[in-house]
């Protein structure tokens, strides 16, 4: 891979620290060295089960008929036996040290009285951060990133300014520290975590043949897998650094063809991963080599249902790993798993505000003769919408729901004319016009776009289809409450 962040790696890169010294285990067990240079011991980072029904695939020419999903390729496999199919015994495997800190605050930033960093987190669309040893956020690109290259690629495609949760989160996570960020979709958080991956990524060795991916990317939909995708590649192409998507709802054998070429990123979500994971004893991929994990949108993903499986995945991952967990939500279950799989993360939230009033709608709390809501921030699940404005109109009574929504906020539009067409309501016309051309643009890029139960669309080897079922039914339940309440929907420019 190529060097391209060249500057960067000079001006920013301090002592390399192998391993944070805060981590919750002895490296000193697992690495063999001698001469001062690390014994590369080849060993699997996963030891599978062996599994005579699991399918076995001859090559990566091998034909698949488009049409052709998982669930006929895995019929035999149950949800639960392709989980326990992944098992990591982290004590006896050897792991390569990498370095995850990259950062230097430059004097800038480090001569800010702590009353100038505060007032300046309340600019930042007012940053809350909680954790020990938080670094202060940046002002601008060139504080963090000094190889011309790359600043002038930014440029050219608009990202002239760093937003709130860039400005805050890339110090954070090239320092190599765990982070959950709680931020809005839309809100830049998918560079925030991109650039530090690549940084990442380009200090460690090549590929060998065999290696799985050095940094992994969950996303809970096909839609956002694809995004994330296209997203990374116009970047990764500056490192040399291979990016593929592994999603559901799609072709197997294309991407078996690209996991066994390699790859250095793989978005994915989380079923389709466990069945690539598992697939062919796995011969497929693994996770050996990965180091750097991004979990995008958490709470969508728990909404789901995919919380075993992105449980198991991370619990196969060695034990230093950085992760960095980004949700507009922070539920009671996505905060047993940041606690249990990331070590003294710092958690930044942006605009906290409006997330606390949206964890109490969406807990389900009964306001009495609550008689209006405002949708300031768009709600982006169905569920949420359905819930919010549920919380209105009780008994009999005729009440008001008011919704706002921006152009680039085009994609919830499904959800909310699915919701307005199952509780009888009437559909603005300029809502119906904004979803139009959202399809349009995403059929033209080769992308279906279908309304589904919390944006979940993709096929996998799981019963997923019966748990869309049950929510299907629990929508429609809310759809029925018996509420009378007049929606609105009002655009922001």
């Amino acid at each position: 891979m190529s060097s391209t962040f060249g500057g960067m790696a000079n001006s920013l890169t301090r002592d390399a620290h192998l391993v944070d010294n805060d981590q919750p285990f002895s490296t000193s067990s697992l690495v063999a060295a001698r001469s001062g240079v690390a014994k590369h011991v080849r060993e699997k980072g996963l030891i599978m089960e062996q599994d005579i029904d699991c399918l076995e695939y001859s090559s990566e020419e091998e034909s698949t008929k488009p049409t052709e999903d998982l669930d006929g390729i895995f019929a035999i496999s149950s949800k639960k036996s392709k989980l326990d199919m992944i098992i990591a015994n982290h004590d006896k495997i050897y792991y390569r040290p990498f370095c995850k800190d990259f950062y230097t605050a430059i004097f800038e930033i480090t001569n800010m009285t702590e009353a100038e960093v505060v007032a300046y987190r309340k600019e930042l669309n007012d940053i809350k951060v909680v954790g020990k040893r938080c670094p202060r956020p940046i002002k601008t690109w060139s504080q963090c990133i000094t190889t011309v290259k790359i600043l002038q690629f930014l440029k050219k495609y608009k990202y002239e300014k760093v937003t709130p949760i860039q400005a805050q989160a890339l110090p954070i996570i090239l320092s190599g520290r765990n982070m959950i960020g709680i931020a809005k979709t839309g809100s830049g958080k998918t560079l925030a975590f991109l650039l530090p991956m690549f940084r990442h990524i380009i200090d460690q060795p090549p590929l060998d043949d065999g290696d799985g991916p050095i940094a992994i990317i969950i996303t809970p939909t096909r839609a956002l897998a694809l995004q994330t995708t296209r997203e990374c590649k116009k970047f990764a192409k500056l490192f040399d650094i291979r990016c593929i998507a592994v999603y559901g709802d799609t072709s197997v054998s294309e991407q078996i063809a690209q996991l066994k070429r390699g790859a250095e990123i793989i978005v994915c979500t989380p079923g389709r991963l466990v069945d690539m994971l598992t697939a062919n004893n796995g011969r497929v991929t693994n996770v050996r080599r990965v180091t750097n994990v991004a979990v995008d949108e958490a709470d969508r993903m728990f909404d789901m249902g995919f919380e075993p499986q992105v449980t198991k995945i991370l619990d196969s991952i060695r034990p230093d790993r950085q992760i960095v967990m980004f949700s507009a939500t922070f539920p009671k279950k996505m905060e047993a798993l940041a606690r249990k799989n990331l070590y003294k993360p710092i958690e930044a939230t942006i605009g906290e505000r409006s997330i606390v009033c949206k964890d109490i709608i969406q807990n389900g709390v009964n306001i009495q003769n609550l008689i209006l809501v405002v949708n300031y921030d768009c709600p982006n699940h169905y569920e949420d919408y359905v819930h919010r404005c549920g919380r209105t109109g009780r008994a009999g009574n005729i009440d008001y729901a008011y919704t706002f929504l921006t152009p680039t906020q085009e994609r919830y539009t499904g959800n909310i004319i699915q919701a307005l067409k199952t509780s009888g309501t009437s559909i603005p016309e300029v809502l119906t016009l904004l979803w139009d051309s959202y399809v349009k643009k995403e059929e033209a890029m080769g992308i279906e776009v279908k309304v589904g139960v919390g944006g979940f669309n993709g096929r996998s080897s799981y019963e997923f289809n019966s748990l869309e079922k049950q929510l299907k039914i629990k929508q429609n339940k809310c759809g029925n409450f018996g509420f009378k309440s007049e929606s609105y929907v009002y655009f922001k420019k």
